[in-house]
């Protein structure tokens, strides 16, 4: 009897520090990630020719990082309050990196393309894509799509 509770407990106590350690691991890289694209501007615009976009390699943490925060900027209108867009009330939903890249046959990426390419030309095909839920709104499923991507010297971020 002894014997099959040290063993429960040595379970339960493995458990709890794995997800412990997990967690701590979730949240150093997500402020790793914002430490780096922090230091960079953002613009928000349409990515010109001559930005250089795409040519420096950059992680899902950082895109993600990039769009939180030009949402976090936007403050929308619902009902007659005024409600600033947080982590917690615009999730993000999904993340296609490169929407331009065609080796990889991923559902929705040629659609994002597609509408990326048809705002800002073929510059915005070396865009990743995040895709937001709007819990704010009254109607139900809304989502919206920043882009963002990479330049020389800054983060460029466009909607479509």
């Amino acid at each position: 009897m002894r014997r099959t509770v040290a063993i429960g407990t040595f379970v339960a106590v493995a458990l709890a520090a794995s997800v412990l350690v997990v967690i701590t691991a979730k949240s150093f890289s997500d402020r790793a990630a914002s430490a780096d694209s922090a230091t960079i501007p953002i613009l928000v615009r349409c990515p010109r020719a001559s930005d250089d976009v795409g040519q420096s390699y950059v992680t899902a943490d950082q895109v993600i990082s990039v769009a939180r925060r030009v949402n976090h900027r936007e403050v929308t209108h619902y009902q007659g309050r005024a409600v600033r867009r947080t982590r917690w009330n615009t999730p993000v939903q999904s993340l296609v990196m490169y929407v331009g890249e065609n080796s990889l046959n991923l559902p929705g990426r040629r659609v994002l393309a597609v509408r990326a390419k048809k705002r800002c030309g073929k510059a915005a095909l070396a865009s990743s894509a995040v895709t937001f839920y709007d819990s704010l709104s009254t109607v139900c499923c809304q989502t919206f799509t920043l882009y963002v991507a990479r330049a020389r010297r800054a983060w460029i971020v466009f909607g479509a």
